[in-house]
């Protein structure tokens, strides 16, 4: 990595011949939080010739000066060269930099397995967003990343118990579903929600809200403030507050305007959400726009391309209706062939309604050869969700 040096001398820069990393680099931080950021670099600097292998701190505070544009030098490729190179030597707010940069795409090539590993990397060292983070993908099975509810949970729990709003939020999620080896607690979930809403989580917001627009975990239905919480978490930047603001149109909680239907509100809601990288919201754009303009073969076509990137992503939702998209012909030409291969991948993935979809084409041959007993194993498997269609599947078929 090349050294980049702001400016050629700066005379205020005192080093001394008994200066070490952790003297230099405290030099470096304090020369930043007085906006001195040309002595910050210098020393900085200083510090990483000293010991590059130990220069962890250092070199990651240059990452963090030029991904803030405040110091006029802002280069993210360079920032994330930093904060990679602080990550390889231990640093565990690093580690999280390189994960963010890569799930985003900021200063290098979006890669989703990339940010995996950092988020992964930062957590085990302890960094309570990361916990949070990493314990979120794991609980729902976000990015691509196979569905863990223990590990999920145990980060989630983790950065909770360091104080971080966002993990609380986070195991307050898995103590309202009752996942991931914590017992079903509404009334614990609706605290923790209420203590990360408090603490600032842009998603502990949106949690309350939503739990607040329909009277869940015991909590008096109140839309006025589900609204207002969520709007909250929409202005910190939460995909997940867009999301359910999607879901109060979608849903009829708040009240028509008389010149948007509720739906074209909550299809712009979703797709916002679904911009922003959240893949559940995907789903929701992708059936949204399929039922509302259900005469448009165009429109049809994209919501083909949007349960398309979420089924990539590992919705199992969204795999489902990809297949059903393909059985009847919606945006895509008919095919049963790929029809039972997106069935088949719900179905693998847990979902109830792609089990039993694919036990009706292992039933009736559709898209593969029959089979009698795919067939019952898939409904049991569906059936054994409560799907009761599957249900009545298999008692139809004889089969108890």
């Amino acid at each position: 990595m090349k050294k980049i040096l702001l400016f050629s001398v700066v005379a205020a820069m005192t080093f001394t011949a008994c200066d070490n990393v952790a003297s230099l680099t405290n030099k470096g931080v304090m020369a930043l939080d007085e906006g001195k950021y040309t002595e910050a670099v210098e020393f900085f600097n200083k510090a990483i010739e000293k010991d590059p292998t130990t220069a962890s701190e250092a070199t990651r505070m240059l990452g963090i000066i030029y991904s803030d544009s405040v110091a006029g030098i802002k280069n993210d490729k360079t920032a994330f060269e930093y904060f990679t190179k602080a990550a390889e030597i231990g640093d565990s707010i690093a580690m999280y930099k390189a994960a963010y940069a890569y799930d985003n795409g900021i200063g290098t090539l979006q890669n989703q397995d990339n940010a995996m590993k950092y988020y992964t990397m930062a957590a085990d060292a302890g960094y309570p967003q990361a916990q949070a983070v990493a314990g979120w993908i794991y609980l729902r099975g976000y990015k691509g990343v196979t569905k863990d509810e223990k590990k999920g949970a145990e980060y989630a729990k983790a950065a909770s118990e360091a104080g971080n709003a966002d993990g609380m939020a986070y195991l307050g999620y898995a103590y309202e579903q009752g996942i991931g080896g914590v017992e079903k607690n509404e009334s614990k979930a609706a605290e923790l929600y209420s203590q990360a809403a408090e603490a600032g989580s842009p998603d502990g917001k949106a949690l309350l809200g939503n739990a607040y627009a329909y009277g869940n975990l015991g909590l008096v239905p109140n839309v006025t403030k589900a609204e207002e919480l969520i709007k909250s978490s929409v202005a910190d930047g939460s995909s997940l507050g867009m999301r359910y603001m999607g879901h109060l149109y979608a849903n009829d909680k708040i009240s028509p305007d008389g010149k948007t239907p509720n739906q074209v509100n909550a299809i712009s809601w979703y797709r916002k959400a679904a911009e922003a990288g959240n893949v559940d919201a995907m789903q929701n754009l992708a059936y949204n726009i399929s039922d509302y303009y259900h005469w448009d073969e165009q429109k049809q076509a994209e919501a083909v391309e949007w349960y398309q990137r979420a089924a990539n992503l590992g919705n199992t939702t969204a795999m489902t209706n990809l297949g059903w998209m393909y059985e009847f012909g919606k945006g895509v030409p008919k095919s049963a062939t790929k029809s039972f291969e997106w069935y088949t991948k719900a179905a693998e993935n847990g979902n109830d309604v792609g089990q039993c979809n694919l036990a009706t084409f292992y039933e009736y041959g559709t898209g593969t050869q029959k089979n009698r007993a795919k067939a019952i194993e898939w409904y049991k498997k569906s059936a054994e969700q409560g799907y009761e269609r599957a249900q009545k599947a298999l008692k139809r078929l004889g089969v108890k």
